[in-house]
């Protein structure tokens, strides 16, 4: 079970940058909230896939046997498919303090407007066969390294390039951003100027994405605008960067991390969430829990091992099991997940309800019944 990151993680993580691309403070913040609160989510949102490309395990970009041993114990790889979107915004996000809830506040209009669409695990299990096929039906060697380097380079511009158009197609079509352009900067409260600040930063995105990341990084100008205005550059990078099919995901945070032949991630283990009884009253996901498994198993398979992950374990998925409202029991598939799917460990979300003890007698405001809630099932009550 892993938890928000240490500050020793937090020291290694920086020194692994140094004299690396740097994130700016918004967008390095925005992270670190995400993870924190188990929402490393909205990288993972996936509204502009791009096509996943083989990537050679042992190639340099990715593995380094002689450098120190590197693990990520806390990260995220999922996408819109794999998460209830909506209901997290509008129920979890905007109620969170720090980076991740002032960015979901002030973009919420913009966010809620997207089209949330993202490769499901059906489709991104057809296209991790056709990279198992390519890796092993070929000698691996520079030159299939340097064309594996240039086609996950076209596939990262494809979906840049779908990410800035929906962004910036969904702002144009937005009455609330469009009529603070006719304010005077005088009259805009905090609120409204970081919104101002949102629409400059998502009209300059740049049409090339190698260009997008130095610019973004390099962009201090916003630093005045206050802690706000940070946190929502930081989170439309943040988006930006991670709704994509959940392998490239995997690739994008290897070339953000990794510097080759000096220290890489040598594991990553991302976490499963599972919040469909929190959030939707048991209504599943697009892709289904089990199916998530399988993708990460596949994606174990094809990054040499680089990739294991921990599976969630809900409580209330159990509960809602025995007393027959739910199909499957949240033990089996921790159980399956662990012993034959290549997974390595356990998450629990006690932020989503339970307690370690004592849920039963839990009591809510003025000695009300905690489980009377109006978006739980009316079984919990």
């Amino acid at each position: 079970m892993t938890g928000a990151q240490s500050p020793s993680r937090d020291l290694q993580r920086r020194s692994m940058m140094d004299g690396t691309r740097s994130f700016s403070p918004g967008r390095r913040q925005a992270l670190r909230y995400a993870a924190a609160l188990g929402a490393s989510c909205f990288p993972s949102l996936g509204c502009w896939p791009r096509k996943p490309v083989a990537v050679w395990p042992r190639s340099p970009e990715v593995s380094f046997p002689d450098g120190p041993l590197t693990i990520d114990a806390h990260c995220h790889v999922f996408n819109g498919t794999d998460l209830r979107v909506r209901e997290f915004i509008s129920m979890v996000a905007v109620r969170q303090g720090g980076a991740l809830g002032e960015a979901a506040k002030v973009l919420g209009s913009l966010l809620q407007s997207l089209t949330w669409l993202a490769p499901t695990g059906e489709e991104e299990l057809v296209e991790l066969e056709r990279i198992a096929r390519e890796l092993s039906g070929t000698s691996h060697g520079l030159a299939m390294t340097n064309a594996m380097a240039q086609g996950l380079k076209r596939t990262r511009q494809k979906g840049y390039a779908r990410g800035r158009a929906e962004l910036q197609k969904v702002l144009g079509s937005s009455e609330e951003f469009r009529a603070l352009r006719r304010r005077a900067p005088s009259s805009l409260d905090q609120e409204s100027f970081a919104k101002v600040d949102a629409i400059n930063y998502i009209e300059r995105l740049p049409e090339d994405v190698e260009q997008y990341r130095p610019w973004a990084d390099r962009d201090e100008n916003f630093a005045h605008f206050s802690l706000r205005g940070n946190s929502i550059r930081g989170f439309i990078d943040f988006l930006i960067q991670n709704f994509q099919y959940r392998y490239v995901s995997v690739h994008d945070y290897l070339r953000d991390y990794n510097q080759p032949n000096k220290r890489v991630v040598d594991l990553m283990l991302p976490s499963l969430m599972d919040f469909d009884w929190w959030l939707a009253k048991g209504e599943p996901t697009t892709t289904s829990l089990r199916r998530q498994v399988e993708v990460m198993r596949q994606i174990a398979i094809v990054t040499g091992g680089r990739v294991h992950a921990f599976m969630p374990y809900d409580p209330l998925r159990q509960v809602a099991f025995e007393l027959g409202y739910a199909a499957a029991d949240s033990f089996s598939l921790v159980k399956d997940a662990i012993e034959n799917q290549g997974f390595v460990g356990v998450k629990l979300y006690p932020p989503m309800g339970f307690a370690a003890l004592g849920n039963a007698d839990l009591k809510g405001p003025m000695d009300t019944n905690f489980w009377a809630r109006k978006w739980l099932p009316t079984w919990t009550d």
